[in-house]
């Protein structure tokens, strides 16, 4: 079966664009002299500035005295702040029903895996906000293929679970491409920047990425691998992942060593922070489009 990307796209039902995030992306590219300058261009949206105080107020910043966006930025940071502000827009933006696809598991497992990704980001000196946000949207194709059609879904999660090949493998088979492909289509319809496609687009193979985004998307697959449980500290084939450990210039032993501790830590504000108490107390919830 040969499907066209941006069909799936449009069949969807996507918003055409998210401002927020295309005008936050944009901040960054022109470069924010101040904390007030931009907490002046966030504070013109009310509904974004109530979110950005309810982030800035959560128990995952142990704080509760937040009163103004600029405050915010100063405790959050402004590209940590823009990641999170973008990664709860995603989460509204594509809510939808489904009795077969866990919208609440596919979250937990992302926010492990961006959680993952931020770490192992800060150890390596390369851009965390930016990882984080790449490591969360990197499976976002499911999304877009339950939305556009859930029988073609439904079958290709189906053979899955029958295959012994690699997942990405069976979705190319079946649909002629795979989930990060699609994903990362999605990504730059919203006109997100090439540093956060690339990497989402070459996460299953980094080794065959741009040079200049290989890194980057070797850090996807690690987090990736880590949210499986695949690969950990403890339990870790370092032979299979020689190529890894020559893109990053890092032992992944040294690298993951406390990687698993400090998600744990983290984990459950996290998401208390961003899909809320009716996701982390509910072991289902129905989602409206």
């Amino acid at each position: 079966m040969k499907l066209q990307k941006q069909d799936l796209i449009k069949n969807a039902r996507l918003p055409t664009s998210i401002d927020v995030i295309t005008n936050l992306q944009q901040s960054i590219s022109d470069g924010i002299a101040s904390a007030s300058s931009f907490a002046a261009q966030l504070e013109t949206d009310a509904g974004l500035t109530a979110r950005i105080l309810r982030l800035a107020n959560s128990a995952y910043y142990g704080r509760g005295d937040i009163e103004t966006v600029e405050q915010a930025i100063v405790l959050i940071g402004e590209n940590d702040l823009i990641s999170l502000v973008l990664t709860t827009e995603v989460i509204d933006a594509l809510r939808f029903k489904s009795s077969e696809f866990s919208l609440l598991q596919f979250w937990k497992d992302n926010i492990y895996a961006a959680l993952s990704a931020k770490i192992i980001a800060r150890q390596l000196e390369r851009p965390r906000a930016q990882l984080f946000t790449a490591a969360l949207l990197r499976k976002i194709g499911w999304v877009v293929l339950w939305r556009a059609n859930s029988a073609i879904a439904a079958k290709l999660a189906d053979l899955l679970k029958e295959s012994e090949q690699p997942d990405h493998e069976v979705e190319k088979d079946f649909l002629g491409f795979d989930h990060a492909t699609l994903a990362a289509e999605l990504l730059t319809y919203w006109k997100l920047p090439t540093s956060i496609t690339e990497p989402v687009r070459f996460y299953l193979y980094p080794e065959t990425a741009p040079k200049k985004n290989r890194r980057d998307a070797c850090i996807l697959y690690l987090a990736d691998m880590q949210m499986q449980g695949i690969l950990n500290a403890t339990a870790l084939n370092v032979s299979q992942h020689q190529w890894a450990e020559d893109i990053l210039k890092t032992p992944l032993e040294d690298l993951l060593a406390k990687t698993g501790e400090e998600i744990y830590a983290h984990y459950d504000k996290m998401l208390q922070m961003l899909i809320g108490s009716e996701f982390t107390q509910s072991n289902q919830i129905e989602l409206s489009v």
